[in-house]
């Protein structure tokens, strides 16, 4: 997707900008956004948003808000947020935000240029809650002087609970980098 220097906005409700996009009930996947298979963004400029939940079950299904699995977000000099919510009890694998070989680029100056939060603190007891799964190398950059913001929210699950799980990169040239990884109840890393 490609919107030639206007906003790009994936979420749902009567107001996209502030709702989520919401996935339903599956035997497998309940995700609220999956891009997948080398999917790009790109705003040149315009800010990029994305905004999802999944739905809430018990069964043995990957239940993550945000899923982006070998592709680029680029908002040239505009900013990125990406707000995921997973949710689940039972055997349910919950994830707020999963990204998997993913570079996540931003040339605005601003100190929010890159904000993340995932959130899967709201889980009952799930076989996994992580709050932000950003694995399989990658590179999250603001490159513009801007920030970057990574907060994410877990609970306590059956096998494996962790606020934020990073495996790859996370560089600002002369920006703030905060991150911030939540647990309640931590079961392995915090």
């Amino acid at each position: 997707i490609s919107s030639g220097g206007g906003n790009i906005i994936l979420g749902g409700g009567t107001d996209i900008t502030a709702g989520y996009a919401t996935g339903t009930s599956d035997t497998t996947f309940t995700y609220g956004i999956w891009l997948a298979g080398s999917n790009n963004l790109n705003s040149s400029g315009g800010a990029i948003t994305l905004r999802g939940k999944s739905s809430n079950t018990s069964a043995a299904t990957s239940n993550w808000g945000v899923v982006v699995t070998n592709g680029t977000i680029n908002a040239g000099a505009g900013k990125i947020a990406i707000d995921g919510i997973g949710l689940g009890s039972g055997s349910a694998n919950a994830q707020g935000l999963t990204f998997n070989n993913v570079t996540i680029h931003s040339a605005s100056a601003a100190a929010d240029a890159i904000t993340l939060v995932g959130n899967a603190s709201t889980t009952s007891n799930p076989y996994t809650s992580l709050g932000i799964n950003y694995y399989g190398g990658g590179t999250i950059e603001a490159t513009g002087g801007g920030g970057i913001s990574v907060t994410g929210s877990a609970a306590t699950a059956a096998l494996y609970s962790s606020g934020v799980d990073i495996s790859g990169n996370v560089l600002a040239n002369s920006g703030n980098i905060s991150i911030s990884g939540i647990n309640t109840t931590p079961t392995a890393i915090g």
